[in-house]
């Protein structure tokens, strides 16, 4: 297993979140060899999965569609 940094800057209010992956795992997903997030990322939050797959973070999200009631 490959850790890596990977930098994704949220496309709504443009900064920028660090997260430690799974190398192997992102160029997997990345390469459709793995479909779901989850399962490539079992140990990442679900909002880490979100920016990953959307480039959105929590807060933007939680502006643009609500958050949890």
């Amino acid at each position: 297993m490959s850790k890596m940094t990977h930098s994704v800057t949220c496309f709504k209010c443009g900064k920028v979140s660090t997260l430690e992956i799974n190398g192997d795992a992102f160029e997997a997903w990345r390469s459709g060899k793995i479909v779901l997030l989850q399962d490539a990322f079992p140990d990442l939050s679900a909002d880490d999965r979100e920016l990953i797959k959307t480039g959105i973070d929590q807060k933007c999200w939680d502006e643009m569609f609500g958050g949890e009631q």
